[in-house]
């Protein structure tokens, strides 16, 4: 008697209830597809806008090198000069100080280093023609 009062209790899943949650899944599952497509269409015209961009940022930048090439040519930095009537010449041989690799033990603070940079400031400043950059 006990078996049969434990199979009355049992509750089966009958055809159609099986149906309907097959029919949830496949609902779900075509949602989540739709979403995710929609998503990468999304995402694929943002990368296209990205790299229109970067392309036109990279011509804008090719551009700008360009005209900072031309700007500092010689003859357009003599005519910038000009323009701003800035008197310059080139300096002499003795206002030079070369500095060289600190690998080869080239030591900035030595006495003929000074001595040099002391001469070149005394002969700035006695200088009647307007300012020199040195």
């Amino acid at each position: 008697m006990a078996n049969k009062s434990r199979k009355k209790n049992e509750t089966r899943v009958g055809f159609p209830g099986l149906l309907v949650v097959m029919c949830l899944t496949a609902a779900g599952l075509g949602l989540c597809y739709v979403w995710l497509d929609s998503k990468n269409e999304a995402l694929g015209a943002r990368i296209k806008r990205l790299e229109q961009q970067e392309s036109d940022l990279k011509q804008r930048h090719e551009q700008a090198l360009l005209k900072w090439e031309k700007l500092k040519s010689p003859s357009n930095i003599e005519q910038a000069l000009e323009r701003h009537q800035v008197a310059m010449i080139r300096p002499a041989e003795a206002q030079i100080i070369r500095l060289k690799d600190p690998e080869s033990g080239f030591d900035a603070s030595s006495s003929v280093v000074k001595a040099a940079s002391a001469r070149h400031l005394a002969q700035a400043s006695t200088r009647s023609r307007g300012w020199v950059n040195d």
